[in-house]
């Protein structure tokens, strides 16, 4: 079958080079359609056939070496190779490709029937050498139709992450990709939760991860870890991983993990369970506020917005062109009015009396169309956005508080790329007394003439004020004896959203004074109709370390009786409240009803181990500097939907 596929594609080939006028490649695949029925012929003869019959359907020796000398002749002909080189070149030259690829499958085939029949090898050897020839003969028919070999070009990483985290883009865009693609992460302890943790890591897109567990692989691990499998049993989890090529770091390796300062711990039992974000320093560069104010400048235009204002007259206007005027430009012309007629040039309508004033005159410079209707789109719109764009414009006070940090300090020696650009930002806001102009100007109705003018208008001022703060930025590089930290383009995406850099500063881990004031709002939140206080869940869940520590099992496992591990553990409650050193541990202890524990007990450790991946989601914020992570401690309640969060 293969056999008669090769003949009926080598006569598409042989007439599509005649086309060409390529005689000799032509008569070179007339000879080889020839060699084709001798070797069909022979490979089709019956193992039971006579000697006499066999004889002449054997393959001629020749054949082959004919092969070898053509291959050399037009091998000789064509440039080097030096790259895969990829099917096409011209319509003769991608048919002698698919060609070769048939001859492939038929060589398959022959190897097969030569390992359980009777057939000549050289039936094989030249079904080999033939592909090899078609290849060449592919080749130099390109270069004979003075077409260009297409060739192998390997894709760039990017092009392909950009395609396998394409819904992650959007979301922090590809610089957050970048980050994550170049973090290590430790995650301690290989239970179902810790699986899941690692997995929502790795689809993430992180570099390595790094597994570090005491344990042996158990067959009931296998239910719950989908990384092992039944030869993982028996030796230590880390070897287990060490075989899955998972990067796992022991002892010096770990300190210098967990001397980055950023550590997420997740604990979950039954329904209830914790999130820990430690931090020593976080920064954030952009924390994506939702339905963040526009950045217009109403009140403070710079020197091209106020010469197109001064450009636009709306009485020489036509009503099309009036009722196609951005309202950016219909505010500042209200605004103008508005100042005239109140008789003070800084006067800025910011409150609910002033706004309804300023109203007043935006909606007196409408004008009635042929219905006599005075509706206009872009006016509506104006009102509409008439609260968030009248803002005065300032420094939002937990961004003067960053700029005012040591580290923007001018004596301040701290090379860390947000504090380098703080500090250039700090001094472009002692010179202005504003941030950078983010230029992201919302939609609205408009022409596409004065829509285009504007937004080029809003770009140039926002390029012009990121540039001048690159440049305070590299001055301080070299005041503090570095350079070329700080790109021009990651300074102008730091100033795009300078209102929303965030910097997050952690306490003492388990801080005693930190827990006990968790302790004492206890007293303050009784239990009211079987409701227990986030605290209180969480101290109970610390009495379940403790109670393991010590019995080296959880609560209610290992057939003991609820009714005896309540005692113990409430007894644990007593000594965890006792050594806090609160003012009136009786009181505070009074707040832990005993179905609570009960109801500790009954979970067993079980795990939710769907939760993790709210942990993985903490992490990445942490990876990207991008997005508010959680400050500190989140408890949430299975029970009662609802959670709380505290600093300790």
């Amino acid at each position: 079958m293969h056999c008669i596929q090769y003949i009926l594609n080598f006569g598409v080939c042989r007439e599509l080079a005649a086309q060409d006028a390529i005689a000799d490649v032509a008569d070179v695949l007339t000879r080889l359609q020839c060699c084709l029925q001798d070797v069909g012929a022979h490979i089709a003869t019956p193992p039971e056939t006579s000697e006499k019959h066999k004889e002449k359907t054997l393959i001629d020796p020749q054949m082959v070496e004919w092969i070898h000398a053509e291959i050399d002749r037009f091998g000789d002909q064509v440039p080097p190779l030096r790259q895969f080189i990829l099917s096409g070149g011209g319509i003769t030259s991608a048919h002698l490709q698919y060609a070769r690829a048939v001859c492939r499958r038929a060589e398959r085939s022959a190897v097969s029937l030569l390992r359980t029949e009777q057939i000549d090898p050289q039936a094989v050897k030249f079904l080999n050498r033939m592909s090899d020839l078609l290849f060449v003969l592919g080749r130099y028919v390109c270069m004979k139709t003075e077409h260009e070999e297409l060739t192998y070009l390997r894709p760039e990483t990017s092009m392909l992450d950009e395609v396998r985290y394409d819904r992650q883009l959007r979301l922090w865009g590809e610089e957050g990709q970048n980050s994550i693609s170049r973090t290590s992460v430790c995650v301690l302890g290989s239970s179902a939760l810790g699986t899941e943790i690692l997995k929502s890591l790795v689809l993430a897109g992180v570099r390595s991860v790094c597994v570090m567990d005491s344990e042996l692989v158990r067959m009931p691990d296998l239910g719950q870890n989908f990384f092992l499998r039944q030869s993982d049993i028996g030796p230590y989890f880390v070897s287990a991983f060490k075989n899955k090529d998972v990067c796992v770091y022991m002892e010096e390796e770990e300190k210098a993990i967990l001397s980055t300062g950023k550590l997420s711990n997740l604990r979950v039992y039954g329904l209830l369970g914790y999130i820990r974000v430690f931090v020593q320093e976080h920064t954030i560069a952009n924390n994506h506020e939702e339905n963040a104010l526009p950045d217009l400048r109403i009140d403070k235009p710079f020197p091209k917005l106020l010469e197109m204002v001064a450009n636009t007259n709306l009485e020489s206007m036509t009503l099309e062109e009036l009722r196609h005027t951005p309202y950016i430009i219909l505010y500042l012309i209200a605004l103008q009015r508005y100042k005239s007629d109140i008789g003070d040039e800084s006067a800025f309508p910011d409150n609910y009396a002033e706004r309804k004033r300023f109203l007043e005159i935006l909606w007196k410079m409408r004008r009635e169309g042929d219905s006599g209707s005075l509706d206009s789109e872009n006016f509506i719109e104006a009102k509409t956005a008439l609260i968030r764009s009248l803002q005065k414009t300032e420094v939002p006070r937990h961004v003067m508080d960053i700029l005012m940090d040591e580290n923007c300090d001018d004596h301040s020696q701290c090379v860390v790329p947000f504090w380098l650009i703080c500090a250039g930002l700090r001094r472009f806001v002692k010179s202005h007394g504003v941030l950078p102009l983010t230029g992201i100007l919302p939609d609205m109705t408009s022409d596409s003439m004065r829509y285009s003018h504007l937004a080029s208008i809003f770009h140039e001022k926002a390029l012009s004020d990121a540039t001048e703060v690159f440049e305070h930025t590299k001055n301080i590089e070299k005041e503090r004896g570095v350079q070329e930290i700080i790109t021009e383009d990651l300074c102008y995406r730091f100033c795009k959203n300078a209102r929303g850099i965030r910097l997050q500063r952690g306490t003492e881990k388990d801080s005693l004074e930190a827990f006990q004031a968790v302790l004492n709002g206890v007293v303050n939140q009784p239990v009211e109709n079987g409701h227990v206080s986030a605290a209180v869940w969480f101290l109970l869940l610390k009495a379940v370390d403790k109670f393991h520590r010590e019995k080296g099992r959880y609560p209610g496992t290992n057939g003991v009786p609820c009714t005896i591990d309540a005692l113990d553990l409430k007894q644990r409650v007593v000594s965890i409240v006792s050594l806090s050193q609160v003012a009136d541990p009786e009181a505070v202890i009074a707040q832990v009803p005993q179905n609570a524990i009960a109801e500790i007990c009954r979970y067993g450790a079980g795990e939710i181990h769907v939760v993790a991946s709210i942990v993985a989601q903490e992490v990445i914020k942490l990876a990207t500097n991008q997005y508010v992570p959680l400050d500190n401690t989140f408890i949430y309640d299975g029970h009662t939907q609802q959670s709380s969060v505290f600093r300790m």
